[in-house]
């Protein structure tokens, strides 16, 4: 009844298969099967993502992000093996490494352990460091990074 309301308020049409209700553990269970039922959706009892992203944070951050580094990492890492230019890594870089957490990093704060991270993986993919072979870098990742102007 209150989504229906919500629907012919706003004109907008609501997926009952893709909505849930993420209620505290703290709710009395009373108050949860009233809730529930009353908005006529399903109690979600674990993290769901909206577009890629944790639609709830808990308290530790860095395993809320931790796919996102796994997911730059395993893009980067598909290509250790190419023989590509310092011109195609760049490119790779930019379009791939770069671009995957921007939407993150417009919605949330990301901790400074996973943005450390995720420049040490683009940093050993530049000097095609893997873990079997260390590389020497020859100058810092802020220097890399510095306008040429």
């Amino acid at each position: 009844d209150l989504l229906k309301t919500y629907e012919d308020t706003s004109g907008r049409k609501v997926n009952v298969d893709k909505t849930g209700a993420f209620l505290s553990p703290n709710t009395k269970q009373e108050v949860r099967n009233t809730t529930i039922h009353s908005i006529e959706v399903s109690n979600v009892r674990e993290y769901n993502k909206y577009l890629g992203l944790p639609a709830y944070s808990g308290r530790s951050k860095a395993s809320m992000f931790h796919l996102l580094k796994e997911r730059v990492w395993g893009k980067l890492t598909g290509w250790k093996e190419k023989l590509l230019s310092n011109a195609g890594k760049q490119i790779l870089i930019k379009a791939v490494a770069q671009s995957l957490p921007t939407y993150a990093m417009s919605v949330f704060k990301l901790p400074s352990s996973i943005c450390n991270a995720l420049n040490s993986i683009i940093c050993n993919f530049w000097w095609g460091q893997t873990r079997e072979k260390q590389q020497i870098h020859w100058l810092s990742w802020r220097q890399l990074c510095e306008s040429k102007l």
